[in-house]
């Protein structure tokens, strides 16, 4: 039995780059480079980085708007709403798989956190995530929050106690999550401390 875990993206939408080890998802200025941005302003673009920060490949880009709109790819912002946003447009897909069985998944939940401690959010940053389902778009976070706080500037996704709440998934041999990201620093400097998870039970 192997588990298999894999975080996608890909500028063409197709995921087809797959971020290794010490691979990072970065938030630039541009989609060709690393380029710095704006305190208080909303990633202009991401990208996929190696451990030295260079670049090497851009992703799709979900800037954040407002709790009822996204900018896809420095588009003018459309509503957040599945006739508008497909799970290509998604900043990354994240796969999950036991080769050996098919798993059923429940209680997900995508989150950002301090790299360190599961509870604590990243500092120097908001965080701001949807999930694309094959018909849906879930920006709701866990606990029974039905206002939208996962994609919403005053409230975010920081600690597992804070985290955008993603669909159940039924017995499958592989399962994906669709992840729309948008990121904006609240502090001048570079900021590595910031790491992205998704739990699930297995079943």
């Amino acid at each position: 039995m192997a588990i298999v875990t894999a975080w996608k993206y890909g500028a063409d939408g197709l995921f087809g780059m797959t971020l290794g080890e010490s691979d990072r998802l970065a938030f630039s200025g541009a989609a060709d480079n690393m380029v710095p941005f704006s305190v208080d302003a909303w990633n202009p673009a991401t990208v996929g980085v190696n451990s030295s920060l260079y670049w090497i490949e851009g992703a799709r880009n979900c800037r954040y708007v407002s709790p009822a709109q996204v900018s896809l790819q420095e588009a003018a912002a459309v509503t957040l709403a599945p006739e508008n946003v497909s799970q290509a447009d998604c900043t990354v897909k994240v796969e999950w798989k036991d080769d050996a069985v098919n798993t059923a998944l429940s209680n997900c939940r995508f989150y950002a956190f301090d790299g360190v401690t599961a509870t604590e959010p990243p500092a120097g940053c908001k965080v701001a995530a949807f999930e694309r389902t094959a018909s849906a778009i879930r920006k709701n976070r866990i606990g029974g929050d039905t206002s939208g706080k996962a994609w919403d500037a005053a409230y975010g996704i920081g600690g597992n106690a804070a985290a955008l709440s993603l669909a159940d998934q039924a017995s499958s041999a592989e399962h994906a999550f669709y992840l729309g990201i948008s990121l904006k620093p609240t502090t001048y400097g570079q900021n590595s401390g910031v790491k992205f998870r998704v739990e699930f039970d297995v079943s």
